[in-house]
């Protein structure tokens, strides 16, 4: 088994020892003749059912040894560790070729075994239920003073960020767990269906699915983000993952609060609005009605006056406790921000 990375220029080059330990690289020794299967053809198929891509190599020959891996499991990282016939099954010839296809309990191998008075006679192994594992990435579970990844296995693992913003990974689709905040800065994470699944998240911002994300970090920038969002598009933009994602992209990339809710009123009223027209925005989103004509006036003369910068004026708006109601910040602290 060897593995080839395509290069930026068009060569290959040999990943092989950094993707795969030895003992998942297949069996035999170059060049000399041990009785083992062959390999044939690769076939790629998501035998877990974790969103990532796995591999099984389909063979000739000798039916395969205990020690023969058939399937090729990708941990999220591009590492691959392997099943192998003897974690299938022990009567080995029924493994044959390893030519596995889904049914409804996941996949299971077929081969054809020869004919018996003109039919076709078969043998296999079929699964009884789903394989839903996915291998530890080697993903450290704490963090450092930096930005980490942090990953456990599929038992219960305490997953701690020391600094910065940290995130924790998920090989699973968002709706396939259940994130609840835990107080004092901690969340749950727990796999539906997995009772022996359960995380704890320990001063970890942000945490990664296979489709969309979850800010958690509501006292931080996924709170400033869903503040904006309340007050300059509506209450109901707290619910626009793809806004989201940009404004924490850009938080997080260093843009601050005020700069972000400029530029988000540029984005909503344009870059060149009048007084009235930021007014009419900001107090329509936050209070939920359009201002009377004596609102209006009041707000238009501070910005008229100088006493606040439209910018400024989002600010007070963003953090006015009417639009920390209306986004229901504090059911964010228990669930997190969603974001593409």
């Amino acid at each position: 088994m060897q593995v080839l990375l395509a290069q930026a220029d068009g060569t290959y080059a040999d990943a092989t020892n950094s993707l795969m330990a030895a003992g998942d690289r297949f069996e035999g020794v170059a060049g000399a003749s041990s009785g083992a299967p062959w390999g044939m053809w690769v076939k790629p198929l998501d035998f877990n059912y974790d969103g990532f891509m796995d591999f099984a190599i389909e063979m000739n020959g000798q039916p395969p040894r205990a020690s023969t891996p058939l399937v090729w499991l990708n941990d999220g990282t591009g590492h691959f560790t392997t099943i192998k016939a003897g974690d299938i099954t022990a009567e080995l010839p029924r493994v044959g070729g390893g030519h596995w296809y889904e049914t409804a309990n996941g996949w299971s191998t077929i081969q054809a075994q020869g004919y018996q008075q003109g039919q076709l006679v078969l043998s296999g192994v079929t699964a009884t239920q789903r394989y839903l594992d996915t291998p530890d990435s080697g993903l450290a579970r704490t963090g450092g003073a930096g930005r980490d990844r942090l990953r456990g296995d599929d038992t219960a693992n305490t997953l701690t960020g020391n600094g910065d913003i940290d995130t924790a990974v998920y090989f699973g689709q968002r709706d396939d767990f259940t994130v609840a905040g835990g107080g004092q800065g901690t969340f749950t994470v727990a796999r539906d269906g997995i009772a022996a699944d359960v995380d704890t998240l320990v001063t970890v911002e942000r945490i990664e699915f296979r489709d969309k994300s979850v800010a958690l970090d509501i006292e931080g920038h996924a709170g400033q983000v869903a503040k904006i969002l309340g007050a300059v598009f509506g209450p109901e933009a707290v619910d626009n993952e793809v806004y989201a994602g940009i404004g924490l992209d850009l938080l997080d990339g260093g843009m601050s609060f005020e700069a972000l809710l400029g530029l988000a009123l540029g984005v909503a009223v344009g870059t060149h609005a009048s007084h009235a027209a930021v007014v009419n925005l900001l107090y329509t989103n936050v209070v939920g009605v359009a201002p009377g004509a004596g609102e209006l006036a009041a707000f238009t003369d501070l910005l008229d006056a100088g006493i606040f910068t439209q910018t400024s004026l989002a600010v007070l708006a963003a953090n006015h406790d009417l639009n920390v109601g209306s986004i229901d910040l504090a059911g964010l602290a228990q669930t997190g921000l969603e974001y593409l």
